[in-house]
């Protein structure tokens, strides 16, 4: 009874010191840009993209068939989505390692998030890119933030010839071997065009039943079936969005496939680590349902407006997809008078050893993780002190110091 008693008030008084906390939204979108910038011309496309950018208004954008060279990355950025979007919109960097026609790329908006590396997972079809972002929280100045998640952008092999299949099966294995090797846990996503017509196809189960030792991931709105040219699933095909071929080529015969996913591993869906798909957010841009083998803007569209509709006739034969994370957020503020000293916290993020100075010398600290649970507790008697916290799991944690005399003090600590 007296631990439960000591918990309890230590998650009250970390409630109270952090009142501040909140949340945000990010809105992750994928979309195919059609060869971008494909026969027409690039201020035709910049046009369309910024019609659509400017309804879905997204804080990360991964594409599919980005012409090479990089070149037509800059210009995308610069003539189509900071015009729209504002110039704190940055993009990973470009790479084609298989010399493949087509490039995958990621913009984000970096007041929102940041790149903290990307990798390109093997494949001998074309490059599969992995971003590593985390969030750049309004408390980012006061305590490194870790809310970190992975972005996998894979455009998967195309055809319906046997090879085609089994080199899709190839990609998603080495997708599926790559996140085994990964950090567990931790935050994945993977979207793009996947270029299938079932979710019995193998490349599809690859990702769906994970090995042990990997990360699983899930479709967010849980919908298996034959999706191909079946009206059952009208309100989730994402491509063609044309019934006769435009001269920048794709494919015509209306609405009839669903090509396009986002999928999220098992911490993404339940909202484990401080950040979490919110239910029911995920949408095909312009899918009203009543599309079927029909083009996207013929009859009138009632998910979108009228310009919306022609832009995503004109920009694509695909449909961009998007969805929203709900992630914690904390403006973390120590809670301490204007004349109180704060102690110091020293490395943040730790891997191993953490250095504390207390003005005070005289007092007690505890860790627990965001959830309430203590996972340390320690009284000090002098104004350094060391803590080893080796046997600490990686994940987000609040230190908190109490004096006698001081209002109690808490920290977000980062545990790498």
């Amino acid at each position: 009874m007296k631990n439960f008693i000591l918990g309890l008030s230590i998650v009250l008084g970390v409630t109270a010191t952090l009142s501040a906390q909140s949340t945000d939204t990010l809105r992750v979108m994928q979309y195919n840009l059609l060869q971008y910038p494909s026969s027409s011309t690039a201020t035709i496309k910049h046009s369309y993209l910024s019609i659509i950018l400017g309804h879905v208004k997204p804080d990360i954008i991964g594409v599919n068939e980005l012409n090479p060279p990089v070149g037509n990355a800059d210009n995308l950025l610069n003539s189509a989505i900071r015009p729209v979007l504002g110039n704190s919109w940055k993009r990973a960097a470009f790479t084609n390692s298989t010399n493949s026609p087509v490039a995958n790329m990621l913009f984000y908006d970096s007041s929102k998030v940041e790149l903290r590396g990307q990798e390109i997972v093997s494949s001998v079809v074309r490059d599969i890119n992995a971003y590593h972002l985390y969030y750049n929280g309004p408390g980012l100045a006061q305590a490194p933030d870790t809310t970190r998640f992975t972005v996998i952008v894979c455009h998967l092999k195309a055809g319906s010839a046997s090879q085609d299949s089994i080199d899709r099966v190839g990609m998603t294995q080495s997708v599926a071997t790559w996140l085994s090797q990964q950090p567990i846990p931790g935050n994945y996503m993977m979207m793009g065009d996947f270029n299938i017509y079932s979710s019995q196809e193998g490349c599809y189960q690859n990702l769906l039943n994970a090995t042990p030792a990997g990360i699983t991931l899930y479709d967010p709105i849980s919908s298996p079936g034959n999706w191909a040219s079946n009206n059952s699933f009208a309100a989730l095909h994402t491509q063609s969005t044309r019934v006769n071929t435009e001269p920048d080529g794709g494919s015509g015969g209306g609405m009839d496939d669903r090509l396009d996913h986002i999928l999220i591993n098992a911490s993404l869906r339940d909202k484990t680590q401080s950040i979490g798909y919110k239910s029911g957010s995920f949408r095909a841009i312009g899918q009203d349902g009543q599309r079927y083998n029909q083009t996207i803007n013929q009859p009138l569209n009632t998910a979108v407006s009228a310009a919306v509709a022609n832009a995503l006739y004109g920009m694509s034969d695909h449909l961009p997809i998007s969805l929203d994370l709900i992630i914690d957020s904390y403006p973390l503020s120590n809670s301490v008078n204007a004349d109180q000293e704060k102690i110091g916290v020293s490395p943040n993020p730790v891997e191993g050893f953490l250095t504390l100075q207390i003005p005070q010398g005289k007092g007690e600290v505890q860790i627990m993780d965001l959830q309430g649970k203590v996972w340390m507790s320690s009284i000090v008697m002098s104004t350094k002190i060391n803590l080893e916290l080796n046997s600490l799991p990686a994940g987000v944690y609040i230190l908190k110091y109490s004096g006698e005399s001081q209002t109690p003090q808490a920290i977000r600590l980062i545990k790498l």
